[in-house]
Formats: C-alpha cells, sequence, structure tokens
C-alpha cells in the first residue's frame, strides 16, 4: 500500500524518508508511481448542526447521531458503505431539547444501549439512559457533593466583578480566583466552576462537555481543559481522573486507551485507562482543528492537510491521505467526526452550513500516486476564497493538481519585497506559477511589462454570472482586463449624516480632528495603534501615498499627506481621553474549517456617545451586521465610502500569467472561482463580487434590517485601491519615524521616494 512517510509535517523529505517510501510504492510502466487514496461523497445529512457518538459496527456500518440545535431535534443515521443511509428520529432526546435542555452528547455502546448527557436550563448535568422512549437518569454522586449537599456546596460570590469574594455553607469565605473556564477557589476548597452564574448567584461544578461508555459500564466525562475523570458504572463513583484537554471531538477512546490533547493543545497524551499510564504523541502540525482517533492500528488523526496515521515509535507520521486532493482542505467545511473503517479505509463526516458531508476514502492501486497535470497559484498570503475554489475544482478535476504557493508561509525571515524580487525573476525566465493572486503584488508593473493575459474574453463570458461590473475594472486598462478580484472590501467611514457629509478628504478630517477632538465628545476615539499596521493608517495611505497603475508615487502629493497626517495626529494625542482605544473581536463561524472574522467595534462607540466619527475597514457581513445594529435602527447616522470616494480594495484577485502552459485548465479555474459554488460561501475574507451572492449574504445576516445603503453603495463603488505591500510598508515605516519626530513630512516624502524608486522600475 502507498504511503507517504513524514516527519510531522515538513513539507520537504529527507533523502532517507524517500528511499523508504520508495520501496512500498507500485509502478506503471516502471516510472510512474502508483497508489493513493480516492475521496468519495457518499451522502449529506441535511440540517445537522451537529454530530456526536460516531462509530463503527463490526459490519462495516457506520453510526452516528446528529441534531439540530436550531430545530430541536435528534436522529440516528445507519450509513453503510455503499454509501445507502437510514435515519430515523430520536425522539427522546429531541424532547430533552424542546423542553430548553442543551445536549451535550450522545452515545450507543456494542450492545445497542443509547446514553446521553444533557445540561437543564438551571446548569445542572444529567447523564441518562435510554429505556425504550424514557430516559432514565444516572446517579453520579461527585455531580451532586459539589453542586449542593458536600464539600464545596453552597458556594455563592458576592461583592463587585472586579473584586468578588466567596462564601461557603460552613462559613469559610475568601477571594475567588477565576479562570477562563470559570473555576473558582476558596481557601483551598474543591474547584467549581461558574456554568453562567452572575455576581451574586450560585456556582456549580465545572460544567462536563462529553462522554463515553466504555464496554465494561464505566463512564468517561470530559471536563474541557480540566481533563476526564472514569466513574463506576455500578455505583458512579470517581475511580480516576486524567489530566488533558477534553472537548467534544478533541478525544477518542479505543479498549483502554484514551487519546486526548495536552493542557496546552500542544501534543497529544495517550492514557491507559486500567493503570493511568501515559505515552506523548508528538505532531508538529498540530492544531485546534486536529481531530485525534484510535482504531486496532492504533493512533490516527485528521485535518486540513489529510489523514495520518502514528508509526513505530511515535514522532514519525505516514500520510495516507492528502488533505490538499480532497474536501478536507476546503474552508467552508469543519471536521465534525472521522473513524477507519475495513480494507483500510477512512470516512470523514464535513460540517458545513448546510449540513453535514459525508466523505469516505479508499485506496486505489491503479490511481497515480501523483495526478498526471499540475496547476501552480502563487500569492502572498493564504486566501480562503482561493482555497475554497481549489477544493471545488479538485472534486471536479480529480486528475489535476493544484499547487497553492504561499510565500510569505510560514516562519522565514524573508521580506515581501525578498519573496516579490524572487518571483520576478521566476516570471521574467518564463519559470512562474500558472496564476497568480495579485493581492499585496505589483500589478501594475505587471500589467505594463506583459507579465498576465488579457482576461476580456473570459469577463465578458462570466457576466451572465451576475459579476459586479464597477468591482471587474480593477485591473482593467486601455488594452484589455488583466486580472478578476473574487472579493473585495471597502474603508468606510460613519457618524451623524452631516459629519460624514462634511468629511470629502483626508484635509477635512485633519481639520475636523483639530476643532472638535477637545469637546464634551471626541470627533474620533482613535485607536492606540491609529497609525500602526492594524490601525487606520493604510486606508489613508492606500487611497493617497502608493502607485496605482503605474503612476509612481509622487513626492508632492505625498508630502501633503504626510502634513495633514502630522497635524491629525498632534490633535489626537493633546484632546484624546487616556481611554481612547476603541477595540476589535474575533468572530469565528460555527459551520466551517477556522474561518474567522475581525470586527471592528467603532460603531459601538458611536451609539454610546463616546465619539462622532469612526473610520474602518469594512471586511464582511458580520462587520456590517454590527454597524446596522448599533446605528441603523436610529435616524440620522450615515455609512458611506471613506471620503465618499467610492474606494474599495479587490482581493483573491487572480491574473493568468502568460508563460502559463496551463491557460485553458487556469481559466477553467478562474470559472470556478466567480461561480455561485464559490461566491455563495461566506469565508470572512471580504464581500462577493456576484451581485446575487453578495445580496443573500447581507439580506440572510441582516435578516430584514435596514443596511443602511451598503448594497446601494455597493453598486456605486469606483476606485479600485491596488495595494503594493512593499510601498505600503515603507510609507508605514516613515510614518512612524514622522510621528516620532525623527523626520519632517518632505523628508518623509523624500524617503518613499528614495526607497521605492528601483523597485517600482523593476
Amino acid at each position: 500500500m502507498k504511503r507517504f512517510l513524514c516527519a510531522a509535517l515538513s513539507l520537504s523529505l529527507t533523502a532517507g524518508l524517500l528511499s523508504g517510501c520508495g520501496s512500498s510504492e507500485g509502478t506503471q510502466g516502471g516510472n510512474v508511481p502508483m497508489g493513493r487514496y480516492i475521496e468519495e461523497q457518499t451522502g449529506s445529512l441535511p440540517g445537522v448542526e451537529r454530530v456526536r457518538g460516531t462509530c463503527l459496527r463490526e459490519d462495516g456500518v457506520l453510526v452516528t447521531y446528529g441534531y439540530s440545535k436550531t430545530e430541536q431535534w435528534a436522529k440516528r443515521y445507519e450509513i453503510s458503505q455503499d454509501g445507502q443511509i437510514q435515519e430515523e428520529d430520536v425522539a427522546w432526546v429531541s424532547g430533552l431539547m424542546a423542553a430548553g435542555n442543551s445536549v451535550l452528547g450522545i452515545n450507543e455502546t456494542s450492545n445497542g444501549a443509547l446514553f446521553a448527557l444533557y445540561m437543564d436550563q438551571a446548569g445542572t448535568p444529567h447523564l441518562v439512559r435510554a429505556e425504550g422512549d424514557t430516559p432514565q437518569g444516572i446517579e453520579i454522586p461527585d455531580w451532586e457533593k459539589k453542586a449542593g449537599g458536600g464539600e464545596g456546596a453552597g458556594i455563592t460570590v458576592s461583592g463587585s466583578k472586579n473584586d468578588p469574594s466567596a462564601t461557603t455553607s460552613d462559613g469559610k469565605s475568601g477571594a475567588v480566583i477565576s479562570d477562563s473556564f470559570g473555576g473558582i477557589t476558596v481557601e483551598g476548597s474543591v474547584s467549581v466552576g461558574v456554568d453562567g452564574g452572575a455576581v451574586g448567584e450560585p456556582f456549580s461544578l465545572i460544567p462536563p462537555t462529553g462522554f463515553s461508555v466504555l464496554e465494561n459500564g464505566d463512564y468517561l466525562i470530559s471536563y474541557g481543559n480540566k481533563g476526564v475523570s472514569r466513574y463506576s458504572g455500578a455505583d458512579g463513583a470517581l475511580i480516576r481522573e486524567y489530566p488533558c484537554t477534553a472537548y467534544a471531538g478533541s478525544t477518542a477512546v479505543y479498549g483502554n486507551q484514551l487519546l486526548a490533547f495536552d493542557p496546552n493543545y500542544s501534543g497529544l497524551w495517550l492514557y491507559d485507562l486500567d493503570t493511568g499510564a501515559k505515552s506523548e504523541c508528538v505532531f508538529d502540525g498540530l492544531d485546534y482543528a486536529t481531530v485525534p482517533n484510535l482504531d486496532g492500528e492504533g493512533v490516527f488523526l485528521t485535518n486540513s492537510g489529510g489523514i495520518y496515521r502514528q508509526a513505530e515509535g511515535g514522532t514519525l507520521w505516514e500520510k495516507l491521505v492528502d488533505g490538499e486532493l480532497t474536501s478536507l482542505s476546503m474552508p467552508d467545511l469543519s471536521i465534525a467526526a472521522t473513524a477507519s473503517g475495513p480494507a483500510g479505509s477512512f470516512w470523514a463526516l464535513l460540517s458545513g452550513e448546510e449540513g453535514v458531508e459525508v466523505m469516505r476514502y479508499t485506496y486505489s492501486a491503479d490511481t497515480p500516486t501523483n495526478p498526471d497535470t499540475e496547476l501552480t497559484i502563487a500569492a502572498l498570503d493564504d486566501n480562503a476564497t482561493i482555497r475554497q475554489a481549489i477544493g471545488e475544482f479538485q472534486r471536479r478535476n480529480t486528475s489535476v493538481k493544484v499547487n497553492f504557493q504561499i510565500l510569505l508561509e510560514g516562519e522565514s525571515a524573508a521580506t515581501p519585497e525578498d519573496v516579490i524580487r524572487a518571483l520576478n525573476t521566476e516570471l521574467l525566465n518564463g519559470k512562474g506559477p500558472d496564476l497568480l493572486v495579485l493581492d499585496g503584488l505589483p500589478a501594475a508593473s505587471y500589467i505594463e511589462k506583459g507579465v498576465l493575459e488579457d482576461l476580456s474574453g473570459l469577463e465578458d463570458e462570466l457576466e451572465a454570472q451576475g459579476l459586479m461590473p464597477n468591482l471587474m475594472g480593477a485591473y482593467r486598462t486601455g488594452e484589455g482586463v488583466f486580472a478578476l478580484p473574487s472579493r473585495f472590501t471597502l474603508p468606510v467611514m460613519m457618524g451623524r449624516s452631516e459629519d460624514v457629509m462634511a468629511v470629502r478628504a483626508l484635509a477635512d478630517l485633519a481639520r475636523e480632528v483639530e476643532e472638535r477632538q477637545g469637546g464634551s465628545t471626541p470627533f474620533l476615539k482613535a485607536p492606540d495603534t491609529l497609525w500602526g499596521e492594524d490601525g487606520a493608517a493604510p486606508l489613508y495611505v492606500n487611497l493617497f501615498a502608493p502607485a496605482r497603475q503605474g503612476a509612481g508615487v509622487e513626492e508632492g502629493a505625498l508630502t501633503e499627506f504626510f502634513r495633514q497626517v502630522s497635524q491629525m495626529d498632534a490633535a489626537l494625542k493633546k484632546n484624546t481621553p487616556q481611554n481612547g482605544s476603541t477595540s476589535a473581536i474575533l468572530v469565528t463561524m460555527s459551520d466551517g474549517g477556522g474561518r474567522a472574522e475581525v470586527i471592528d467595534m467603532g460603531s459601538f462607540v458611536l451609539r454610546n456617545g463616546q465619539a462622532l466619527f469612526h473610520i474602518q475597514e469594512l471586511g464582511g457581513i458580520y462587520g456590517l451586521e454590527q454597524i446596522c445594529t448599533n446605528l441603523g435602527r436610529e435616524e440620522g447616522w450615515a455609512l458611506d465610502s471613506l471620503f465618499g470616494q467610492g474606494a474599495y480594495t479587490p482581493s483573491g484577485a487572480v491574473g493568468i500569467v502568460t508563460t502559463s502552459r496551463q491557460k485553458e485548465l487556469a481559466q477553467s479555474f478562474v470559472k470556478m472561482l466567480l461561480s455561485g459554488t464559490v461566491q455563495d460561501k461566506y469565508l470572512g475574507d471580504g464581500f462577493s463580487v456576484v451581485r446575487g451572492s453578495l445580496e443573500k449574504s447581507v439580506i440572510k445576516i441582516l435578516d430584514g434590517a435596514d443596511d443602511m445603503g451598503f448594497l446601494s453603495l455597493c453598486g456605486s463603488l469606483s476606485q479600485p485601491l491596488l495595494t503594493d505591500q512593499v510601498v505600503t510598508d515603507v510609507v508605514l515605516d516613515q510614518t512612524k519615524a514622522l510621528l516620532e519626530g525623527r523626520l519632517t513630512s518632505e523628508e518623509a516624502a523624500a524617503q518613499v521616494v528614495e526607497k521605492t524608486q528601483i523597485y517600482l522600475s523593476e
């Protein structure tokens, strides 16, 4: 059987490991390595939001339980080897949900007994076993003791939230020591968890997060970062504790072994359940999305990179399934559960927005180890929409390997300028990739030098899909269209209508800040890092400073830009309150793998009367929801593009390299990228460039609320901001020196011209 052997997740294999693999490879015609795992979607579980209790029966049937918290139903699924799916309602579990309980886990034993773990509305956990259609409670004395009636009982919290204290029923009191999971300790008494209690309300035990039932009837209960506890199946007494990190999907049990993440999520611990003996599993590619599992052959792990089997010794891993060739790498899907099947096969249940997709991976000795055709895409940084398109493209083109090269990936000391110079050398020598993701690259230079193909014909062909024509002109010149964006973000300003209408340029903003920052309400509640790469400065830089469409850097305009920045900075420092930071939060979508959107909270600041005006980069639908929720429900607030200039930032923009030998295949990829299959997915990396997909996402997230003219604004955007990462970095560096007093405005502008002149001329 062909298996790819790698040291942890290293991108390159040593010569010794390569020779080891070579001995096990089959060949066809003496020179083509054969053998690869093939992915097949055998079915789907529509509407399922969570899966629990997944296991493989001895007859090869996969059994899993799925439920919808939103619609309050639970079902049992049997999935046969040929993909046939049988489902049945689990009425009593649905009844628990309908009664307001939170179901934490469902498990079926080998003899068909069904158990469930749930939390009631009071925050009390219950472990139950089904007797027909009626759940029968299982006593866990440890829970009762900690929740009320023994050691640690009756703990209440008093005082303020910033300075709480605790008192127990036996009169002990002391300071409350909290951790991120709500644990508190009172003068050495048992550590218990908050479980939603507010100050002054009782606390309960640390809430369980999942469970398993062992073959002898004992119960393994998971408690998040507090580990796993084993309770007797006879009387519920505590038998043993296994320190680890244990959440739903992060542990696995097989026979007398428990596999779980260590407390720091930096490795895996394998426990002998009978003795408590522990061994370590070292896996360099471990992340929060990695799903561990156990079977008769040992440990196997699944993540976006693929499916890995632990080799002898525990430090080397066999890469069985290449995630880059399968749906495992698609950002809109997360790995809900895995199982191994007969003949070395594997199952993966992948959770998405519409439900769960059932994938099966089987080894094919007659399939080439590597697809016979390769399509290479290069980008400065990773891009979720590009990865989604790659996944969809691979599903339909199994004989093609899409090689996505991230030029700034990893811990390399290389700068953007270093990697762009190296890329330029490859392009000029005709050895570059087939497609370029232009974000941060010198697109104007590439167009001018003839590096990119004219895509005018492809744009015309795609027009029927609803591409927004005002956004498609981002890379258009008099000679043609040389790239097409797949997403966009936009710098916006918000405030009272009269203020928004008054700020039409950076000079207007500088004037308003200088005149009004010292009022009872500051004009801007400026972030601490206003001029840093995470602040608002890049928005201004992209509008005024960098080269666009080959125009070069204009020293006079740049000098004026620096003067206005200096003027505004002085006013902000003089008059902004000390607590003048705005904040941002990270929203992670629960229906996909690792997708997230950073939400600027500036609109909340405006609503609370802490500032009059705010500027931000609006990067997704959750950020839009935040603005419309805070400001859209009251008359008088306005949202507009920054300075009303109709500016937007194209992202995920792809161009086909003129020297590519796979131009037809590259065009097929661009078609997939801009199709509804990809554009309808929200991945947290910007708004769709297809009008229908954009409208659906906005309408869904706002649920009928006022969009403050956002969709209309998107239709009027006309000024693309083609960011060149090297130029932007240089301008930000000189901005920092200017505001630290090390350069004048004139000197800063001259430095930008000097530092970018050679780069822009290449």
